[in-house]
């Protein structure tokens, strides 16, 4: 748009660069979603490895380098603000140094690197209100995008073969748009407590969101909704006053012993609730296998990303095990002990326990922090049953740097302004 164009329609070019920009970051935001394109153009049993796929992520890093170079002041903020984000990237680079590949480790370091540039760009462009109504915004399109796939081609949004007749959506299997209508829900449902203007909108997204993750079939997906759905309710309580936020904590707790005691005493019949077997669908056994490559390098681990992809090493024999051709140890926390020993896990650990101070604290003084809480529960709770915790080129990581940062940047400016 030309000065005089500009000038013309009362828009200036500052204003028309911001829209492009917020534009950019929605459609960032997209990819990094692994919708549709990992479907198009990625293996299902490696949806991130593709060539082809990996020549979209460049100009992604060069969008979120520029943007964060653009406003220096900001970036610096939110850097001093957020600096234990960059721990297990720090871990995640040295690791090319023992790796079993460091040649793949190392790229996909960077990748991993990057993917946290993007979330802390997004933090240092847009004020938490503003991101977490992107996010929400992001999700909505995704959402749509996969229900109206199912419906109107089921060969491409229905699952046929594996899970026949579960919605998958825009993704290759129901627990990748199970996830999306989780998160998608959970974030609804916090935008429809905190922006009053629109919150007939979020709400009517939250029944799409439900809708879409009861026919996606995904039993951790529900299992995460209900927790997000939890800790929005809290937040709903404490606004009510006292006594409302006491009997929903009250009723909290009583469903958590009760499912404790469930757990301990007959495990058969929560498992049989959820839909489960036993083993937990064969992860009781690939979790052995798991601890027993650990035990075998337990400090370093194997490097960054690569121990699924060496055929003849403890990869092979964890699947010779578990009888099934396994691609992560689908738990967070044992996969990044796998790629980065104890010495990944103390750096993860240190990220959420920061994250979770700065939540509280935040919380303390007032700031809007329930979009950002139920992120992290999400986070957690994925993480017991999927590997998604330092994962590259996920919205998961990339939306938990931006709304961690975001915060920590708020109340460092909160502080400042209020001693």
């Amino acid at each position: 748009m030309t000065a005089v164009a500009a000038r013309r329609t009362g828009v200036s070019l500052a204003d028309a660069a911001r829209v492009a920009e917020t534009a950019a970051a929605f459609l960032g935001l997209l990819l990094i979603s692994q919708a549709l394109l990992g479907k198009w153009l990625g293996d299902p049993a490696d949806p991130t490895g593709d060539a082809g796929l990996r020549l979209i992520w460049p100009p992604l890093y060069a969008f979120a380098l520029i943007g964060l170079a653009a406003r220096p002041a900001a970036a610096g903020r939110t850097l001093r603000a957020a600096w234990p984000l960059l721990l297990p990237v720090a871990v995640a680079a040295a690791s090319a140094l023992w790796s079993i590949d460091p040649g793949v480790s190392l790229r996909r370091a960077v990748a991993f690197a990057m993917t946290t540039v993007f979330g802390l760009h997004l933090a240092a462009r847009f004020s938490p209100a503003d991101l977490v109504r992107l996010l929400g915004a992001v999700f909505a399109v995704l959402l749509a995008a996969s229900a109206a796939a199912a419906l109107a081609a089921p060969g491409f949004g229905v699952m046929q073969e594996v899970h026949p007749g579960a919605w998958s959506g825009l993704w290759f299997e129901k627990n990748a748009l199970g996830g999306a209508a989780a998160r998608g829900g959970a974030l609804f449902l916090a935008l429809a407590l905190f922006d009053a203007r629109r919150r007939t909108v979020w709400v009517a997204l939250t029944a799409l969101a439900v809708a879409v993750l009861v026919l996606s079939q995904s039993k951790t997906a529900a299992a995460a909704f209900l927790a997000g759905a939890g800790v929005i309710a809290v937040f709903a309580a404490r606004r009510l006053g006292p006594s409302s936020l006491t009997t929903v904590l009250g009723l909290g707790a009583a469903a958590a012993v009760t499912a404790a005691f469930i757990a301990f005493a007959a495990p058969e019949i929560g498992l049989a609730a959820a839909g489960r077997d036993a083993t937990l669908t064969g992860r009781t056994e690939l979790w052995a296998g798991v601890l027993e490559a650990v035990a075998a390098r337990p400090w370093s681990g194997y490097g960054y990303g690569v121990f699924w992809i060496d055929a003849e090493g403890p990869a092979a024999l964890i699947r010779e095990a578990a009888r099934w051709q396994v691609t992560g140890a689908h738990n967070g926390w044992l996969e990044t002990a796998l790629g980065l020993g104890v010495i990944g896990v103390a750096a993860a650990a240190a990220c959420v326990l920061w994250a979770a101070g700065v939540g509280l604290a935040a919380a303390r003084r007032g700031l809007t922090v329930a979009p950002f809480a139920v992120w992290l529960t999400l986070l957690l709770v994925f993480n017991v049953a999927e590997s998604t915790l330092l994962e590259r080129h996920t919205l998961s990581w990339t939306a938990f740097v931006a709304l961690a940062a975001g915060l920590a940047a708020a109340l460092r400016a909160d502080r400042g302004a209020r001693p």
